[in-house]
């Protein structure tokens, strides 16, 4: 008996893809291990790996699925082929500079958030979670080095923007469209495991949030480039303003650029900007985005 393995079915998908995943994550180990026998240099070594661990994990099992369905004719399956005019692009940086104050505010409130006494050890872990990865990124964020601060903005600023638009707003995000037939539902979802693949909890609503925003960029648009210039824009302004904080050029940190602690007006009106903002977006696109969520 002759069974055909059918790579459009959803299911089967998945199965490919997790199966990638696990295959990708055995290599990352093993490129991994040479890295440190190697790399001497903690920062220089957590640099390299960040690179690695992007190409492999999150972009190579996506590239290799995403080959597979074209040739079963999923044409366009990422979204990559549909370029942004240039005024999609100034939309998206008008977008994600009024929405900064909105986003600092959401990011102190998480950062305070107090778990019940029930939870303090699950508390006290993700606290030590987040002290870890804040003190990992800030030695390599923290130069004064031209040269460092341009191979941060592309390890930490583009690469990432790259590999987790192909992966979430790529394929996570056609697979649930394909599975619930609801866009708005997919779209929470793909933004809740953006969020949580991170382990980064005191960030995770901020996070979720941006996630939701480049996902209906991407669905409004029809373009996965419009996700990863967003995406982009937000890495590069940490590392920019990292870099600009620790050589004394301005006096605010990276996490509390932007930030108008108390000044409950300037949190409203940043919301309402980056929802008029939002808005010219999504009207700019509103007589293509049926044809885009089903892509």
């Amino acid at each position: 008996m002759n069974i055909k393995f059918d790579i459009q079915k959803p299911i089967n998908q998945l199965a490919v893809f997790l199966m990638l995943i696990g295959c990708c994550f055995m290599l990352l180990s093993a490129i991994t291990g040479i890295i440190i026998h190697f790399e001497k240099d903690t920062t220089n070594a957590n640099r390299i790996i960040s690179l690695v661990s992007q190409l492999v994990v999150f972009l190579l099992p996506c590239l290799i699925l995403t080959i597979w369905l074209q040739k079963c004719g999923k044409t366009d399956y990422l979204r990559t082929k549909t370029y942004p005019q240039w005024t999609d692009f100034l939309l998206v940086v008008l977008i994600m500079t009024v929405s900064i104050p909105f986003l600092s505010a959401v990011i102190e409130w998480n950062e305070n958030i107090v778990l019940p006494e029930k939870m303090a050890d699950l508390e006290q872990w993700m606290k030590n979670m987040e002290e870890q990865a804040t003190q990992i990124t800030e030695e390599m964020l923290f130069t004064n080095n031209w040269k460092i601060l341009l191979v941060n903005v592309l390890i930490i600023g583009l690469l990432p923007a790259i590999c987790e638009e192909v992966l979430f707003r790529g394929v996570v995000l056609n697979w649930l469209l394909e599975i619930v037939k609801n866009k708005h539902i997919a779209i929470f979802v793909s933004a809740f495991l953006f969020s949580f693949i991170h382990f980064q909890f005191y960030g995770f609503v901020p996070r979720m949030l941006l996630g939701i925003l480049f996902a209906y960029l991407v669905l409004y648009s029809g373009s996965l480039w419009t996700s990863i210039f967003a995406h982009f824009l937000n890495n590069s302004m940490a590392v920019i303003t990292a870099y600009a904080y620790y050589n004394g050029y301005i006096q605010t940190n990276y996490e509390k650029f932007g930030s108008f602690e108390g000044v409950w007006y300037a949190i409203v009106l940043s919301l309402i900007l980056t929802s008029l903002a939002l808005y010219l977006f999504f009207k700019k696109h509103q007589s293509n985005k049926k044809e885009n969520y089903h892509k």
